[in-house]
C-alpha cells in the first residue's frame, strides 16, 4: 500500500472517557497545582531561579504577541516565523527533574494502561509501522526518544524488525523498558545531544510527543541527523496549536500546560527548524483523538471530521522527516 493511503486518521468513540477513568481529571488537577504552586507577580511567574524569558526558540524572533496567561506562564506567537511557545518558560533542570518524579505525569503514565488508551494507541503505532513498511523502513535500528511507558516499543517488537534503542527520563518506568531494550540500549536521565552513540546510526527515529518538551530543540534535531543513517526516517508527533479543539476550548484546551508543553509548532515554524538542522519533511499526516470535552459543542459526523482535517484542523500532527544534506 502506497503512503498516501495512510491520511485518515484513526478514529475511536471517547465521549464517556473522564467517567470512566476519573484519573484523567486527577492529573489535570495535578499538573495544575504544580503550577499554581509557584510564586508569581501580578499573576505572572517571574522567579530568575525558576524561568527563563525567551525570544522565538526557532527563528530568535522579538516580535512576539501574547495569546494569553496560564497559570503564570504566558502564550505567545512569533510574527515572523508563527510559531507558537511559552515566553517564560522553566528551566531546562527544574524540567528535567519533573519529568523523572512528578507524580502528575506518574498518574498521566497509568492513564495510558487504560483499555481506551491502549488499544487507541495501538491502532496508531500500528498504522505508522505499516506506513514506514511500505516506505521499505521497518528493520535495523530503531531509537525511541521520550520511549514513557514503552508501548510504542512493544508494538514494534510484535509487528517489526527493528533493534530496538530507547531514552527515558521517568524512574517509574524504567524496567519496562529495559526489559524492551535491554540495558545496553537505554539510555536513562540522560540528554540525546549527551549520549555518545559510537558508530551506531538509525534507519528510524522516533518522537511521540516530546518535541513540544524541549528546551532547545535545534540542538536535539542536529543530534538526530547526526545519527541517522542516510537513508533514514523521523516520525515526529506534535500537538497542533490550531486544532479545532483549541479554537472551540481555548485556554481549556489540555494540550496547553505550560509546564509540559513549552513549544507548539506550525507546519511553518518546524519545517524551518528542520531546514536550520540539516533535515526536511517529506511527508505530513493529521491524528484525531475526539477530544472527550468538546462533545457539549459538537454534533460529531462524518461531515464534521472531514472538515476537520480538510483544513488541517486535527488535534496531532505526525511529520515525516529525512535528511536534507
Amino acid at each position: 500500500m502506497d503512503a498516501k493511503n495512510y491520511k485518515y486518521p484513526v478514529i475511536m468513540d471517547n465521549r464517556r472517557l473522564r467517567d470512566a477513568y476519573p484519573e484523567i481529571n486527577e492529573h489535570f488537577n495535578l499538573a495544575k497545582k504544580e503550577l499554581d504552586d509557584l510564586p508569581k507577580v501580578n499573576g505572572v511567574v517571574v522567579d530568575g531561579s525558576l524561568v527563563e524569558f525567551v525570544n522565538c526558540p526557532i527563528c530568535n524572533s522579538d516580535k512576539i504577541d501574547q495569546i494569553f496567561v496560564k497559570y503564570g506562564f504566558l502564550l505567545s506567537e512569533c510574527r515572523d516565523c508563527t510559531h507558537v511557545f511559552i515566553r517564560n518558560r522553566l528551566k531546562e533542570d527544574f524540567l528535567l527533574k519533573k519529568y523523572a518524579v512528578s507524580n502528575a505525569d506518574k498518574i498521566d503514565r497509568k492513564v495510558q494502561k487504560s483499555d481506551y488508551h491502549q488499544e487507541y494507541w495501538k491502532r496508531v503505532y500500528r498504522k505508522y509501522l505499516d506506513c514506514l513498511k511500505s516506505l521499505n523502513v521497518y528493520r535495523n535500528n530503531l531509537l525511541d526518544i521520550g520511549a514513557g511507558t514503552g508501548d510504542f516499543l512493544r508494538c514494534c517488537r510484535e509487528y517489526s524488525d527493528f533493534n530496538l534503542y530507547a531514552l527515558e527520563f521517568a524512574e517509574d518506568t524504567y524496567n519496562e523498558i529495559v526489559k524492551l531494550t535491554g540495558p545496553e540500549n537505554f539510555f536513562y536521565q540522560v540528554r540525546l545531544e549527551d549520549v555518545d552513540f559510537g558508530a551506531t546510526k538509525f534507519d528510524l527515529i522516533t518522537l511521540w510527543g516530546v518535541l513540544e518538551h524541549i528546551s532547545n530543540p535545534l540542538s536535539m534535531m542536529r543530534k538526530c541527523h547526526d545519527i541517522l543513517n542516510i537513508n533514514g526516517h523521523m516520525l515526529i508527533l506534535l500537538p497542533n496549536i490550531h486544532s479545532r479543539a483549541f479554537k472551540i476550548l481555548g485556554v481549556n484546551t489540555p494540550t496547553i500546560n505550560p509546564r509540559e508543553h513549552i513549544d507548539f509548532y506550525t507546519i511553518e515554524s518546524f519545517q524551518m527548524l528542520c531546514r536550520q538542522a540539516g533535515l526536511k519533511v517529506v511527508d505530513l499526516y493529521q491524528e484525531l483523538p475526539v477530544i472527550d470535552l468538546m462533545y457539549p459543542y459538537l454534533d460529531y459526523n462524518d461531515k464534521l471530521i472531514e472538515d476537520i482535517i480538510r483544513k488541517f484542523e486535527c488535534y496531532y500532527y505526525i511529520f515525516i522527516v529525512k535528511k536534507s544534506t
